[in-house]
């Protein structure tokens, strides 16, 4: 088996989780956290910031960053659909870009996968959102043996997502 190193990041900008597998094991994850009484852009530096910190750190072969996804709320009685939170969905694109235009000049190797990707990969299961951040924190406590907040749980399915597509 070739021996890759992952880095899973669940990046937001306030909360962000992170995972790192060498080859099929999981050897740190965490969380990192920004005040959000900074302004956006500060907050999407500091993130930028403890990207390259894990980097340095870890030397990872390959970053998995989740993708962005404009949410909808459809209301079947007016037949119309709203957008979640639109600011929140621009921020997080922002801080994608940001976080793959440091991986591309610094020749990382990145991929970017929605979340219905890694939830399916983990058989992640739930209508809801919060009952699949449960599910996704359960399959943690159950593949790992470790309990940990939905962040951290999200970021090591994306890691796990990672070694499962490129390692197994």
């Amino acid at each position: 088996m070739v021996k890759i190193k992952i880095l899973g990041m669940d990046q937001a900008t306030h909360n962000t989780g992170f995972s790192v597998f060498d080859g099929n094991s999981l050897v740190d994850y965490g969380i990192n956290t920004v005040e959000k009484n900074e302004d956006s852009t500060e907050r999407i530096n500091l993130m930028k910031k403890f990207l390259k910190k894990l980097i340095d750190k870890h030397a990872p072969d390959i970053v998995v960053l989740e993708n962005t996804q404009l949410q909808y709320i459809f209301n079947p009685k007016t037949k119309s659909s709203t957008v979640i939170a639109p600011d929140d969905f621009r921020l997080l694109s922002k801080l994608l870009g940001v976080m793959e235009d440091y991986c591309f000049e610094n020749e990382i190797c990145f991929v970017t996968i929605f979340s219905t990707e890694w939830k399916s990969k983990c058989k992640i299961k739930g209508r809801k959102r919060e009952e699949q951040k449960l599910n996704a924190i359960a399959f943690i406590e159950k593949q790992f043996g470790i309990e940990v907040s939905s962040d951290i749980a999200d970021a090591i399915c994306i890691g796990w997502w990672g070694v499962k597509k490129y390692i197994n």
